[in-house]
């Protein structure tokens, strides 16, 4: 008698009657062993149910099992006989009459060697070919969870700053450093002391601090405008036109420049009743450097396209005019050329028309006796001299 096993526990038995591990009566076990594979033969032949190795008839058909060769084992349903078996839902009949016999069943072995082989197959291919991501964190950039590649980069951290606490990383929840303090913003005119980390205040807002101030400065010709400004914050509130300028004397000078006088002497002359024809040569303009500092202007008068009075300025470093002079020659016409010239000039430095200054320039004349007259801080007057018609405006110096 060769190896078997109990029916109960597995243990494997050398001829023992009774199973040495569990108690089990093994004694008739040897008639009911497969002689191929030595496992117990549990099937009936005709409707394969299960049944004991005792069974002599079948309880699901009534089949006479009668001999052990007719049993059929549990483990390679083969015939006690060592036949293969007879499957009833496979057997059929040919056209002779012979019957059919049920193919051979796939080996135990390969269904399990099968799914596997298969298994692997496809995690190669998935681990050689399909990358599964893990998302990237603030230190390591996208990593492939099978292979380990990479992608991208680092996130790096998004740091948190709120005062009173630590830098807080809002990905990772990483912590540095020390408890922030405030960051305050000095206070404004509208809005108190700030911290501009938190938006926590203390004390109040300064509030505004208005003055007015000039924002374009008025000219002979060009309205000024004055603007009411905040001190503190330079924030402006409005602005009013102040209109133009008045010539005037300021100190030992006029509040104007040259080129501004030349502009609006040439303005005042197109609005003034003379009978010539004035143009005002600005192009052929002559300027020299003077010894007390300042530059001198001579610029030409075209009268009737063929007499010619020059108008003399002289401006100071500062930029204001301090005297200004009409020259001419000593012939008759020119000179009174000039005094009509004269006239127009002392109207639009004393803000009066020409006429009414000729009658006062005269007046005072025959009152005093001299070429001379004063109004608004200015001193009108003839300067003698030997080769040239010089009448002069100058600013009477003010103590």
């Amino acid at each position: 008698m060769g190896i078997m096993k109990c029916p109960m526990c597995g243990e494997e038995l050398m001829g023992e009657k009774v199973c040495n591990h569990c108690g089990t009566d093994v004694s008739k076990l040897e008639e009911s062993l497969c002689k191929d594979c030595n496992g117990i033969l549990e099937k009936c032949p005709e409707c394969n149910s299960s049944i004991s190795p005792d069974t002599e008839i079948c309880s699901q058909c009534g089949h006479n099992i009668g001999e052990v060769k007719n049993k059929i084992c549990k483990c390679c349903d083969k015939k006690a006989d060592n036949e293969p078996q007879k499957d009833a839902e496979y057997q059929t009949m040919n056209n002779d009459g012979n019957e059919n016999k049920s193919p051979r069943k796939i080996p135990r072995k390969l269904l399990y060697i099968i799914p596997c082989a298969i298994l692997v197959f496809v995690f190669l291919i998935v681990y050689t070919q399909v990358h599964i991501y893990a998302d990237a964190t603030c230190t390591e950039p996208k990593t492939c969870r099978l292979c380990r590649k990479t992608e991208g980069h680092e996130l790096y951290h998004k740091w948190l700053r709120e005062c009173g606490k630590v830098e807080t990383c809002e990905r990772c929840g990483l912590e540095q450093g020390e408890p922030l303090d405030h960051s305050w913003q000095e206070a404004t005119c509208e809005a108190p002391k700030t911290c501009f980390r938190c938006q926590k205040t203390e004390g109040e807002a300064l509030g505004h601090q208005e003055t007015w101030e000039t924002t374009v400065e008025a000219t002979l010709t060009e309205n000024g405008y004055e603007s009411k400004v905040c001190e503190i914050c330079h924030e402006t509130f409005g602005s009013v036109d102040v209109g133009k300028k008045t010539p005037e004397v300021e100190s030992d000078h006029y509040n104007f420049g040259a080129l501004e006088f030349i502009e609006y002497f040439q303005d005042y002359l197109s609005s003034a009743t003379l009978n010539m024809d004035v143009e005002i040569d600005v192009q052929n303009t002559v300027l020299a450097d003077r010894a007390e500092g300042g530059i001198a202007f001579s610029i030409p008068l075209i009268i009737n396209s063929d007499e010619e009075i020059e108008l003399l300025m002289a401006e100071m470093e500062d930029g204001y005019v301090q005297s200004i002079f009409l020259r001419c020659g000593n012939n008759e016409q020119t000179k009174g050329h000039a005094m009509a010239l004269f006239a127009v000039m002392g109207g639009s430095l004393t803000d009066s028309n020409p006429q009414a200054f000729l009658v006062n320039l005269f007046g005072s004349i025959k009152e005093k006796g001299i070429f001379f007259y004063g109004k608004n801080g200015i001193r009108f007057t003839q300067i003698p001299d030997d080769n040239y018609y010089i009448l002069g405006a100058t600013p009477i110096p003010i103590e």
